[in-house]
């Protein structure tokens, strides 16, 4: 996990012709020390806004370095063979973090 990151999610949706969830927003690199890419922002995807029930959880890539301050964008989708996602438009995303895989 990479230390010293704020997350902000600024929207999420229900892409319904598509069938996924998506959210997305910015991510902060406060350490005092540089982000190498390739790395990823991972996220938990929960029927509700309250996190009780999660649907799972998906991450993507991030292909630009980060230095101290700077900050990024990032979208991340969901999609499940196991569970209709269309039946939870009120979607909750949480326990966003950094990673290199």
């Amino acid at each position: 996990v990479i230390p010293s990151l704020s997350f902000v999610v600024d929207t999420t949706y229900l892409d319904g012709q598509s069938k996924r969830l998506v959210a997305s927003g910015t991510v902060k690199n406060n350490a005092n020390s540089n982000i190498s890419s390739p790395w990823y922002v991972e996220a938990q995807f929960y029927t509700d806004k309250t996190g009780n029930t999660k649907l799972g959880g998906n991450y993507t890539e991030i292909g630009v370095p980060l230095s101290s301050g700077q900050s990024t964008f990032w979208t991340i989708y969901f999609s499940s063979q196991n569970v209709n996602v269309t039946n939870y438009p009120e979607f909750g995303v949480k326990d966003l973090r950094g990673i290199y895989r």
